[in-house]
């Protein structure tokens, strides 16, 4: 065999191997065991407590008596970027930055404003929820609460 066609074969040995290799790269970015939207900066490294998962007033009729399901993280982080007196707005603004949506205020207490961030696929999609009471467009407090969905 010549030396032109040897160079020629690894040349498109080489070809078919970054064919292969890119494509292993398009399949583990596009994995299924990721959930999809990725988490923004806010979310990442939260975890979820336990107990009552809404800052909403409990329906009537219905005792709670377990804790907020508060992730310290979410709570943390929503209270150091948007502390008591800051604009209801401006959190807002932010949360539907990031992918939040805006859901209904708490029937029981519209002062209480909710966003919501869903992953959906993957092993252990995320859902959170940012809760803010305000006063004449004032944050009153702010609360975050993170839920795993497992298989």
């Amino acid at each position: 065999m010549s030396r032109r066609r040897r160079i020629a074969l690894l040349m498109a040995s080489v070809s078919l191997v970054m064919l292969a290799v890119g494509g292993v790269v398009a399949l583990v970015a596009a994995s299924p065991w990721e959930p999809q939207p990725p988490l923004p900066p806010l979310l990442r490294g939260t975890t979820a407590g336990g107990g009552w998962g809404s800052a909403c007033p409990p329906p009537k009729g219905i005792s709670v008596t377990s804790p907020l399901a508060l992730s310290p993280e979410l709570s943390d982080r929503l209270a150091q970027k948007f502390p008591p007196g800051s604009s209801s707005d401006d959190l807002e603004s932010w949360l539907l930055g990031m992918g939040f949506e805006n859901l209904p205020p708490c029937e029981g207490d519209i002062t209480i404003h909710v966003a919501v961030f869903r992953q959906h696929g993957g092993l252990y999609p995320m859902t959170a929820f940012a809760y803010w009471k305000i006063d004449d467009r004032k944050i009153v407090w702010t609360k975050g609460f993170v839920f795993l969905a497992g298989p």
